[in-house]
């Protein structure tokens, strides 16, 4: 999908974030017990927050949506392996986020640079920040 517009990348952002949280929630149940349980449901808890902060950010910038198009976005580019595979050990979930934190960085990245309201590119470099720093952390545990 092409994300050409403003509202596209925030409605990508939500469902992309929303898909991310819900992995890690998942991941948290079936690490049982541990640092990794731990680390999962406090990921699933910041991604909570940065939907909370992707809703705000739509909806303030209600105007700024249909200004300028955006080019050579796709939503293709930043596929995300959500799928919990049944009995996987904390290691291997570990590692499956790891790489969900790597693209989310890069499509956070990304859009920031995409998009031309400041505040909004703030808040979703913000974002990508955010993930850089959480896929350390998994790197670590990892």
């Amino acid at each position: 999908m092409e994300l050409g517009t403003f509202g596209a990348i925030l409605s990508f952002a939500l469902e992309f974030e929303g898909n991310i949280t819900a992995f890690f929630s998942a991941a948290a149940d079936a690490a049982g017990k541990g640092d990794a349980a731990e680390l999962f449901a406090d990921l699933a808890k910041a991604g909570d927050k940065r939907l909370k902060a992707i809703e705000r950010t739509r909806r303030e910038n209600v105007a700024e949506m249909i200004l300028e198009p955006i080019s050579g976005f796709q939503s293709e580019d930043y596929a995300l392996d959500v799928e919990l595979p049944a009995g996987a050990p904390a290691t291997a979930l570990v590692a499956q986020a790891a790489g969900i934190e790597k693209t989310a960085a890069a499509y956070y990245t990304t859009a920031s640079e995409k998009v031309s309201v400041p505040e909004v590119a703030r808040i979703l470099k913000k974002m990508a920040q955010q993930h850089a720093a959480q896929l350390e952390t998994l790197e670590e545990l990892g």
